[in-house]
């Protein structure tokens, strides 16, 4: 039995389409699994609906909201849902000098309040 050329290219390809098979297989299994699971390995929650009667009561507030404690509330949790964290996020300090204060002091002021930490 002599082998041809166009048996090779044939067996390639065949590997080729197995291999391109499994890879497709293995990335759906994966992502299946990535659904049936949270971030943090618990069962994934559904999302809220987009007509959570507090959220809306709040959008319609406008500016004023920012200093409603029903609304401070509604968002701190929405936010511990969607980014499944139990603590609040750390504070950022002002990337800008204070005013009347040089670059200098505010550096200074800066390092200052790292050390105190």
């Amino acid at each position: 039995m002599r082998l041809h050329p166009e048996d090779s290219t044939f067996a390639r390809l065949v590997l080729i389409a197995g291999f391109v098979t499994g890879i497709a297989v293995g990335t759906l299994i994966l992502h299946e699994r990535a659904a049936e699971q949270g971030i943090n390995g618990e069962p994934a929650r559904s999302l809220p609906t987009a007509g959570d009667p507090e959220l809306i009561r709040c959008r319609d507030l406008g500016t004023a909201a920012a200093e409603d404690e029903s609304c401070l509330a509604a968002w701190s949790e929405e936010h511990r849902r969607f980014f499944g964290t139990l603590q609040t996020p750390p504070s950022v300090p002002p990337a800008l000098p204070p005013a009347g204060g040089t670059e200098e002091e505010a550096v200074d002021a800066q390092a200052a309040g790292m050390e105190a930490q």
